[in-house]
């Protein structure tokens, strides 16, 4: 029960009043009228109802009790069964999959439009262009047949470009390991919200991470952006 308390304190303290920041520059409030607010709302639904998680590839979800058991991918998917099932319906599964995996993600948005689209997938090609509840995927090279194809995450606030370039984005995602600024404690895994930061290139794409320190070399991969876009119904 006392970890419980622990944790719903440091998601409020983190999505209302983080590092030092005055509450009306942090506070998540609203998105820009989109389909994207929809999985941005749902996302939020979840963190304000957590009470547990670990990351895990057997996906088990218990709604009552708060109880989120999941990795990246299976947290994507259960937010968009939810919020854009049509969305999810494009991205797919590799053979024998149960759910589509980070490197799916990935490859939806690489192929998807950048303007004109009414539905499905559009693919943000700058980083600081992303808005809550736009999806953040990178591949990794080789792509393996087993095992971790990648990472991907939902944006939670609009991501803000430093002073040497680099851009800070607050993400929602299941890992094995927190970010900077992070609602998991040291050691714990599952779902939580924290502070990733990536480069970008000359046009600016996203192009490189840093997982959770500006201390450490930031990984280079393939990295795309999706937002969600019309023609989805929100399910319960």
């Amino acid at each position: 029960m006392k970890k419980c308390i622990i944790q719903i304190a440091l998601i409020f303290l983190f999505l209302f009043f983080p590092s030092g920041s005055c509450p009306s520059e942090q506070k998540i409030t609203s998105v820009s009228p989109s389909s994207s607010s929809r999985v941005f709302n749902e996302a939020r639904r979840i963190v304000s109802n957590l009470r547990s998680s670990r990351y895990s590839h057997k996906a088990r979800v218990d709604e009552k009790s708060g109880t989120y058991i999941l990795d990246c991918s299976s947290l994507a998917c259960y937010i968009l069964k939810r919020a854009a099932p049509a969305s999810l319906s494009l991205v797919t599964a590799d053979a024998n999959r149960t759910h589509a995996r980070a490197a799916n993600f990935y490859d939806t948005f690489l192929e998807a439009p950048t303007k004109d689209t009414r539905k499905g997938w559009q693919r943000v090609l700058k980083l600081v262009e992303a808005e809550p509840g736009d999806f953040i995927a990178w591949k990794r090279e080789p792509c393996p047949r087993k095992g971790s194809t990648g990472h991907v995450a939902i944006v939670m606030k609009r991501p803000v470009k430093e002073k040497d370039g680099a851009v800070r984005v607050v993400i929602l995602d299941s890992s094995r390991s927190g970010h900077a600024r992070d609602t998991r404690r040291k050691g714990d895994s599952g779902v939580g919200v924290g502070t990733v930061w990536l480069r970008v290139d000359k046009s600016g794409a996203p192009v490189a991470v840093y997982w959770s320190s500006r201390k450490k070399k930031p990984r280079t991969c393939p990295i795309a952006i999706g937002r969600v876009m019309g023609g989805n119904a929100f399910k319960r």
